[in-house]
Formats: C-alpha cells, structure tokens, sequence
C-alpha cells in the first residue's frame, strides 16, 4: 500500500542496511521506495508512480517537504506564485501564508513540510481528511508518523 512513515528525533543509523519497509516486510512491488534522512527527521516513501508530478519528496539545508496524493490544483498554485516547480512553489507559499499554506491545495494528499531553520514540522492532510496521517510517541521524546496505522502498529510489533 503507497504511503510513508517517519521518525522524528531518528534512531536509524548507517548500519541500517534494511529500509524500514522491507523491515516490515511490506510489499513494493512496482512502487517507488526511497528515503530522506533531514536534520532530526528520517522520512521513507512507498509510493505508486502514477502522479509523480504532484507528489514532492525533497530535502535541503533549510526545508523537508513530503506531499503523498494528489493535488489537483498544483499546475495552477505554480503559475499564480510564478514558480518553475511545484516544490518551489510550496517553499513560497510557506514563506508568504505561514503555516496554513497547504489550506489553497485541492485534491486528495497528506503531507510534512519541516523547516529545518526554525524546527518547525507542519504535519497536513486535504480538507476533507481523506489521506489520513496517524501518529505514536516513541521513548526519548521521538515521534512516529505514517499514512498507514498498520505501519505503526508494524514497526512496534517488529
């Protein structure tokens, strides 16, 4: 099942060879698996390569973002803010409306915008919840996110 699942304050190590999916023993058969490893924050995608063009998995010195779904209107957001992406276009919609940027999305997505600079994660679903996002503490202060309740009720089983 495409989704994702993230660690705050992480506990992988470069010794985990295994990614968390197949530690879970998820299938991913003609899915797109990869991973991004931000400031505090691992994040690993399993995802269908159907709209690849709406779904943003990017990393740098200043920003994480993960959008999983689709949203429709995400041609049009990138012409009204005059960006050459829908990344950047995200970034600047960040930087003008604040935290509440994702309310001009339409469609059917989730999502985690992480300022690195200001240790702000912004976690998000559509406006009618259809793409769920579910959450666990984890000891020392850590947190779980996944799109799937099974993804967490797997990493504590494993």
């Amino acid at each position: 099942m495409p989704g994702f699942i993230a660690l705050s304050e992480s506990r992988r190590t470069q010794k985990d060879s295994k990614s968390i999916f197949e530690q879970l023993d998820v299938p991913k058969r003609n899915m797109v698996n990869d991973f991004i490893q931000a400031q505090g924050l691992y994040v690993e995608r399993l995802t269908i390569n159907k709209f690849m063009n709406d779904k943003v998995f990017f990393s740098d010195s200043e920003y994480f973002i993960l959008i999983e779904g689709v949203v429709l209107n995400s041609l049009t957001l990138v012409l009204r803010y005059n960006k050459t992406s829908f990344k950047d276009c995200i970034i600047e919609m960040y930087r003008t409306s604040g935290e509440m940027f994702f309310n001009e999305f339409r469609g059917s997505f989730c999502g985690i915008f992480y300022d690195i600079k200001a240790d702000k994660k912004i976690i998000f679903t559509d406006h009618i919840g259809s793409k769920q996002v579910f959450y666990s503490s984890i000891g020392g202060g850590g947190l779980l996110l996944a799109s799937d309740m099974l993804y967490i009720a797997e990493y504590f089983k494993h």
